[in-house]
C-alpha cells in the first residue's frame, strides 16, 4: 500500500532522526518523505501551505490513478470471462 510520511525539520516530537528511521522501517515499496523546513509538529501546512497541499495533491492523484487502472483492469478481465463464458455456452 502507498504511504506518505510528512515531517518537518524542527519537529520537537518527531524528532528528523526517528523519523528517518520510521521511515527507513516502513516495509511499503511505495512511499515517499516529504521534508519541510518551517513549521513544528501540527504546524506544517500552516508554515507551508503550497509545499503541502502540493504533496497531498500528488500523492492523491497517484493513488487515484492507480485505483483507476485497476479498476479498469478488473472490469476488461471480467468482459474477457464473460466473453468466454459464451463461446463455451455456444458450443
Amino acid at each position: 500500500s502507498r504511504i506518505l510520511f510528512l515531517y518537518g525539520e524542527k519537529d520537537i516530537f518527531s524528532i528528523p532522526k526517528k523519523s528517518r528511521k520510521l521511515y527507513a522501517a516502513c516495509v511499503s515499496q511505495d512511499k515517499k518523505l516529504v521534508w519541510f523546513e518551517k513549521g513544528g509538529h501540527s504546524h506544517l501546512r500552516i508554515n507551508n501551505t503550497e509545499k503541502y497541499d502540493q504533496a497531498i495533491i500528488d500523492f492523491l492523484i497517484i493513488s487515484l490513478s492507480i485505483f483507476m487502472m485497476v479498476k479498469l483492469f478488473e472490469s476488461f478481465k471480467k468482459k474477457e470471462e464473460v466473453k468466454e463464458e459464451k463461446k463455451e455456452e455456444a458450443k
